[in-house]
């Protein structure tokens, strides 16, 4: 089963802020993060479950970015079949920090 992935806005400011420093460092890196980054949406989509959770919160799992220091951090609905991504973080980030903004 296929489900829809909403990115939440919290999860779209991160996610403008690393392209906006990949666009400052390489147009070649740029593209292959938003390269990566879809099909890691294109995985979630279609499994969601098979990622880890997020010890502080449960609820919600994180994986990680192939080639490229970032967290996709997202729960589940399993009611309506959809993945919320909450936040894109750096791998290096204190986890005290981004956890605080999981809901």
């Amino acid at each position: 089963m296929a489900y829809k992935v909403i990115i939440g806005k919290s999860a779209q400011s991160d996610i403008r802020d690393v392209l906006d420093w990949y666009a400052g460092e390489s147009i070649v890196a740029l593209e292959k993060f938003v390269e990566s980054l879809y099909a890691r949406l294109d995985e979630l989509a279609e499994r969601p479950e098979s990622f880890g959770l997020v010890r502080q919160r449960p609820r919600f799992r994180k994986v990680k970015m192939r080639r490229f220091p970032y967290y996709i951090v997202f729960r589940v609905d399993e009611n309506l079949s959809r993945v919320f991504i909450a936040a894109v973080v750096h791998t290096k980030r204190n986890p005290a920090v981004w956890v605080r903004r999981l809901r």
